[in-house]
């Protein structure tokens, strides 16, 4: 079977099919089948093709994704054997679903919000290239002819402007194969992994991170609990299906919390991730027994939250790289500049 991972909008169309295919008459393997029949993509067909053979061993569906081992958020995996169990199958479909459309959607906003500070760098590495092996050994040939001698900083950048001269075939291969990885990181769905982490890295602005963090642990949270799953065997199913050690290790504590005093107030507090209003909201809704209504709302809250924290975070981010581009190109400048005035003043 295959290891390699379906992309989520891949996923999207894989349970989106699934789910018509339970609602319709026929059965889960004559679905599977006319899927895998009208599928153009290979890796797809031989998926369903798999499933469908699983399928009439007698297996179950979750058994089946859990062999096949395409999926890999292994929480989709827990709530459709949840989902078999409870005889809520049908509802599970949709909510992967909605969460899956939700992800794809947060997933094309962080993506569009690279393009632009990726293109910067880039070009502001080739006006750095062509100001060193175009601009630079002019000035270098003004010195020469008139006998000047540069300071420090000016003989630091001549070295750098003679280094890359001399190997320019060496130099411009660099620059494409950093395009070319940026180019690389920003289209192709086989960087998604490298992508998220390079990008959640990159995000160290709290806010940022925090509204991330709160939107994914909300929805999954949701999931379980429109499955059936108890609140506090919701967190024993999250931890159990976490892949990030950091976030993993916040679930644990505030599922030590719950377990020691069934404070659910004060568990949602330790894990750090909603707003302080949000977690007092969720945690009354326990006892009124409206939590599926109150998480539904604290995802539209946060995914607003989320993309106010990134426009914020990117309205800043912007403005600073083009100040480092302009000092890093003016102290480029001025090196050889300021020498030249000189040379003038000195002249006259």
């Amino acid at each position: 079977m295959s290891k390699r991972y379906l992309d989520n909008e891949k996923l999207l169309d894989f349970f989106t099919k699934m789910s018509l295919i339970y609602n319709s008459d026929i059965s889960i393997h004559e679905g599977l089948a006319i899927s895998a029949s009208k599928e153009k993509d290979r890796v797809m067909v031989s998926h369903y093709e798999n499933l469908k053979n699983l399928v009439l061993d007698g297996k179950s569906i979750s058994e089946s994704l859990k062999e096949m081992d395409f999926i890999e958020n292994k929480r989709y995996i827990k709530l459709i054997e949840l989902g078999e169990f409870s005889g809520k199958l049908d509802s599970v479909f949709r909510d992967i679903i909605d969460d899956l459309s939700i992800e794809i959607e947060t997933s094309n906003r962080l993506k569009s919000s690279l393009t632009y500070p990726s293109l910067l760098f880039i070009i502001t590495l080739l006006m750095i290239f062509i100001i060193f092996t175009n601009v630079i050994p002019l000035f270098k040939e003004i010195f020469i002819r008139n006998n000047a001698e540069p300071n420090g900083l000016t003989r630091f950048v001549f070295s750098i402007s003679d280094f890359l001269t001399a190997n320019i075939l060496i130099s411009a291969l660099l620059f494409l194969l950093i395009a070319g990885f940026v180019y690389y990181l920003l289209k192709f769905k086989s960087a998604k992994s490298l992508r998220r982490k390079l990008f959640m890295n990159f995000l160290t602005v709290r806010n940022v991170r925090k509204s991330r963090g709160g939107l994914n642990f909300a929805k999954s949270y949701l999931l379980l609990i429109k499955a059936g799953v108890g609140k506090m065997k919701a967190f024993d199913i999250l931890i159990a299906t976490e892949t990030d050690p950091k976030i993993k290790q916040k679930i644990k504590s505030a599922n030590e919390i719950l377990k020691d005093s069934s404070d659910f107030d004060a568990a949602l507090n330790e894990l750090g991730f909603l707003p302080d209003f949000l977690t007092s909201i969720i945690a009354v809704s326990t006892k009124t027994g409206h939590l599926e209504s109150a998480l539904q709302s604290a995802i539209v809250v946060m995914k607003r939250d989320f993309d106010d924290s990134l426009d914020r975070f990117l309205s800043f981010v912007e403005p600073v790289m083009i100040t480092i581009v302009v000092v890093i190109i003016g102290l480029i400048l001025f090196a050889v500049i300021s020498p030249v005035f000189g040379m003038l003043d000195g002249l006259l």
